[in-house]
């Protein structure tokens, strides 16, 4: 698997990142959540570990979550926020151990560039791993075929080790279904043997390759958010943009660095919104 040229931005942006825009057709497989199941390719999320001392303080400080209950191998849905409180980017925070957790998505650009800018003692990691998801009223027929009755026993966005393929897998309990559902996790080299696994297991289940342009509805339909971040045109929030574009290729026509205030002011007032987007849909 090249996770580097899942974040290249191909033709069709938006829907391509998932592999295919379709395998049989958007509307069977957005009927899969519902009447079979699934398998989607979230593999392209970046992905990050950060661990010491202070970590529970930088996510506490720009995220909505409260970590005071907040077991090892346990996952949150985190909502990342400025400090105006304004959400920003989310993702999956998984904690690893007493002092270091694993984050998915876009927010892994919020937190470092939050790391960089405080006094924080954090150490923050480059990961590069599959993340599969296994959804539907059947996904957990297929997953038992797979790896035995225990799958069940993980506790819903609780984390368990098991294997597929001859690969040790790590599986999230979750669901973007209304349906058990579970997320597998592990090293990129491990990718094709696994997903292949869980295709061939799935056949006699009727499973569906998800591709992406049912992606968008099955965040939809289960009330996930699928954010698209604004990036104000405030002075103060031009350095992260900097940082953050290779998230999103398609962000563009900032306004330019001579630009005063003022004139950013009257650009931002001219749409009517307190906080312009520079992003204008995929190319």
């Amino acid at each position: 698997m090249d996770i580097a040229a899942l974040r290249r931005t191909p033709e069709g942006y938006f829907t391509t990142r998932w592999g295919l825009p379709e395998y049989t057709d958007w509307l069977d497989e957005s009927m899969s959540w519902k009447q079979t199941c699934y398998i989607g390719d979230w593999s392209f999320l970046w992905q990050r570990r950060y661990l010491g001392p202070d970590v529970f303080k930088l996510f506490s400080d720009f995220t909505v979550n409260s970590f005071a209950n907040f077991a090892v191998g346990q996952s949150r849905h985190a909502i990342h926020v400025t400090k105006a409180g304004k959400v920003i980017a989310e993702g999956i925070l998984t904690r690893l151990g007493e002092q270091e957790v694993r984050l998915f998505g876009r927010g892994t650009f919020w937190i470092d560039y939050q790391l960089a800018q405080g006094s924080y003692d954090v150490e923050s990691i480059a990961e590069e791993g599959y993340n599969f998801q296994v959804a539907g009223p059947l996904a957990a027929a297929v997953m038992e075929k797979l790896v035995g009755p225990q799958i069940r026993d993980i506790k819903f966005m609780r984390n368990g080790e098991t294997i597929i393929a001859g690969r040790p897998v790590v599986a999230l309990r979750q669901g973007m279904s209304g349906e058990p559902g579970w997320e597998l996790q592990g090293p990129a080299e491990d990718a094709k043997a696994v997903y292949d696994a869980v295709v061939e297991a799935g056949q006699e289940f009727g499973i569906r390759k998800l591709g992406g342009r049912a992606a968008f509805i099955n965040h939809l339909e289960a009330c996930y958010p699928t954010i698209v971040p604004t990036i104000c045109l405030r002075f103060s929030m031009r350095t992260f943009a900097a940082i953050w574009k290779p998230s999103a290729p398609g962000c563009r026509h900032s306004p330019p660095p001579s630009m005063s205030r003022a004139a950013s002011s009257r650009m931002i007032s001219a749409t009517g919104i307190a906080a312009r987007s520079n992003w204008d849909g995929p190319r």
